[in-house]
């Protein structure tokens, strides 16, 4: 095996069939941004809000697809809420 199937067959055992992943990341980004078009708060929304929300349905699709014991989603899932939050913090003091 070459190190691109090697790669795959490892994300493959931690997350599942991609398609499967796939559909249930598309899906969750579709209904969201429904809702926030809807309900009059995507105007409310910048770019790395959308961005963060966007990862955080593939990581949300990756555990519910694959290993949810597989630790780097949850972590990853942190992370992307984290970059919003010091923006949002940093924002507030002035910085």
């Amino acid at each position: 095996m070459n190190n691109i199937e090697n790669v795959l067959e490892e994300r493959g055992t931690n997350y599942g069939e991609f398609l499967h992943h796939a559909e249930l990341s598309q899906y969750l980004k579709t209904v969201f941004t429904a809702h926030i078009k809807t309900y009059g708060q995507f105007e409310k929304f910048t770019p790395d809000m959308k961005e963060a929300i966007g990862m955080i349905f593939h990581k949300i699709a990756r555990i519910a697809n694959g290993d949810p014991t597989h630790i780097d989603g949850w972590v990853d899932i942190g992370g992307y809420s984290q970059l919003v939050a010091k923006r949002l913090t940093d924002k507030t003091k002035g910085v």
